[in-house]
């Protein structure tokens, strides 16, 4: 939403299933429903490709929606050049200002896959499935609306002493959307064993974290 507190306020609600997102009016015990916009326009033989929206963020006006950058479930015997074209359309980060009920310019940036690669840590996991503790990218925060933090639902890292490590990666916010080099920062999270990062959330000068099982078996968040 564009302010935390109060209402009506204007949100933002997005399916990661689907290439567009869709505007919401939170009042006072309900949501009214309003436009769709249109985030991205990949394609494979015609046939529209998913953003695979998992988290959204509002900073300075712009709203932000980051895609998985991560590999498709259960593709065993997909053609490669479309697992790469999946691939390529899920690793965005899109932003868009909205005022008076118009959307300005939609600026997408695939900048943040160049920085995990630069992460010693995280690049053998770029385009692994999830099953293989690849990439996933399930939560976006905006902090001091400078900063871009991603979490990674995978991969699960281990310590010196085998114990899991959630992945969060910061990330200048401008450098990404201008195409400069972003000076980053791995952060290594206790969150239990086999836990990785479900969502965030910018909250009161700091970050929330919603942490939750890394792979599909059970598990507690």
């Amino acid at each position: 939403c564009t302010t935390p507190e109060d209402f009506p306020r204007s949100c933002l609600v997005i399916d990661d299933n689907l290439q567009k997102a869709q505007f919401v009016e939170l009042r006072d015990g309900r949501l009214v429903p309003g436009k769709t916009i249109r985030l991205i326009r990949d394609k494979f033989n015609k046939k529209k490709l998913e953003l695979d929206g998992e988290g959204v963020a509002f900073s300075k006006g712009f709203f932000y929606v980051i895609g998985s950058h991560g590999h498709p479930r259960k593709n065993k015997k997909v053609d490669p050049d479309k697992l790469d074209a999946r691939i390529k359309a899920r690793s965005q980060i899109v932003r868009f200002r909205a005022e008076d009920g118009s959307v300005a310019k939609i600026e997408p940036t695939s900048n943040l896959k160049k920085v995990i690669a630069d992460v010693p840590a995280l690049k053998d996991f770029i385009d692994q499935p999830l099953d293989k503790n690849g990439v996933t990218i399930e939560g976006i925060a905006i902090k001091d609306d400078k900063t871009l933090y991603a979490g990674f639902r995978g991969p699960v890292l281990k310590d010196d002493e085998g114990k899991s490590r959630a992945v969060v990666l910061s990330a200048e916010l401008d450098a990404l959307f201008d195409g400069g080099a972003a000076q980053h920062k791995l952060f290594r999270l206790p969150l239990g064993q086999g836990r990785g990062v479900r969502d965030l959330a910018a909250f009161e000068g700091g970050i929330l974290i919603l942490a939750g099982p890394a792979a599909d078996e059970p598990g507690t968040y």
